[in-house]
C-alpha cells in the first residue's frame, strides 16, 4: 500500500529543502529539512536521504495513505531499510502512524530498542488500524526526531519500505517502473507543453485527457505564451481543460498535483 517505496520515481526533481514533497508521494515536513535521491546501491537499490538540522522539533518525512475504511480494525506491518546518523541516541527517532482526521497517533515506537546505526538495517512495525478509521481523510506514517528534543541534528535514510496486511512482513515487492509511474500519476502529473485549438473567432482550449484519473480535481500551474490568457479552468480529475482567450497559442511546464 506504500507506493514508491523504492524510491525509483522523481518526477519533482532529486534535491529538495523545507516542507514538500520530495521523491513522489513523500513529503516533507519542516522548513529546514532536506532531502536528495541517494545513490543506487547492491544492498537496497535507490533510497531516500532525509535530513533535519535540529532547529524544528517536528521535522519528519513521510507518506499518507488512502482509504483507510478499507483497513479499519485490520492488522498492518510496515517494513523498511534504515540507517541513521545523529547527534542523539536512536531512541529519539521516531516511528509514527497518525490517523489524519482527528490528529490521533495510534501507533508509534521509538527507535531505542532497534539500535539503530549508520549501517542498513531491516526494522518491522506491526500495529492494528482504529476501528473508526473512515475514508473521509487518510492516515500518514511519518519518520522523525522526538518533539521533546531541540538541537536534534540527525540524517535518515530510508529504502524498500512496504505496508501490507497481516502480523508478519514479506520481502520487499520491487514493482516494475511503468507500474509505479503509473500510480505515482494518480497523485501528481507533468504533461510538459500543449497547444490550444481553436474554439472560437476569440477564444481556444488547452485540453487533453490525464494520464491516469486523479485523487481528487488537481491543482494546474503552467506558463501561457503571449497569445493566451484564461477565461476558464473547466479541468477535473480526469481531464485537462483550460478555456482561453485567444485564438492560438501555448500552455508550457504543466503540473497537475493532487496530492494530500
Amino acid at each position: 500500500w506504500i507506493i514508491n517505496g523504492a524510491f525509483t520515481i522523481w518526477q519533482r526533481g532529486t534535491v529538495f529543502s523545507g516542507t514538500g514533497y520530495s521523491g513522489d508521494r513523500w513529503k516533507l515536513n519542516g522548513a529546514n529539512t532536506q532531502a536528495q535521491r541517494g545513490s543506487y546501491s547492491s544492498d537496497v537499490g535507490w533510497h531516500v536521504w532525509f535530513h533535519s538540522n535540529g532547529s524544528g522539533q517536528w521535522d519528519w518525512i513521510g507518506q499518507g495513505v488512502e482509504l483507510p475504511a478499507y483497513f479499519a480494525g485490520k492488522t498492518m506491518t510496515l517494513s523498511y531499510m534504515i540507517r541513521y546518523n545523529g547527534t542523539h541516541d536512536n531512541s529519539d527517532c521516531f516511528f509514527w502512524a497518525r490517523w489524519v482526521a482527528d490528529g490521533d497517533v495510534f501507533a508509534t515506537s521509538d527507535m531505542g530498542d532497534k539500535s539503530l546505526k549508520d549501517v542498513w538495517q531491516y526494522v518491522t512495525h506491526t500495529f492494528t488500524i482504529p476501528t473508526n478509521a473512515s475514508d473521509t481523510s487518510y492516515f500518514s506514517l511519518r519518520w522523525h526526531g522526538s518533539d521533546a528534543v531541540t538541537g536534534m541534528d540527525y540524517d535518515l535514510n530510508l529504502a524498500q519500505v512496504q505496508f501490507e496486511l497481516g502480523a508478519s512482513a514479506t520481502p520487499f515487492e520491487m514493482r516494475p517502473n511503468a507500474i509505479e509511474l503509473g500510480m505515482c500519476h494518480r497523485y501528481y502529473q507533468t504533461l510538459g507543453t500543449l497547444w490550444s485549438t481553436q474554439y472560437s473567432a476569440s477564444s481556444s482550449f488547452v485540453q487533453t485527457n490525464l494520464l491516469t484519473q486523479m485523487r481528487v480535481t488537481p491543482t494546474v500551474t503552467y506558463s501561457f505564451s503571449a497569445s493566451l490568457s484564461l477565461i476558464t479552468n473547466y479541468t477535473n480529475n480526469a481531464k485537462l481543460a483550460l478555456y482561453c482567450d485567444g485564438q492560438a497559442g501555448s500552455a508550457s511546464g504543466l503540473v497537475l498535483d493532487a496530492e494530500f
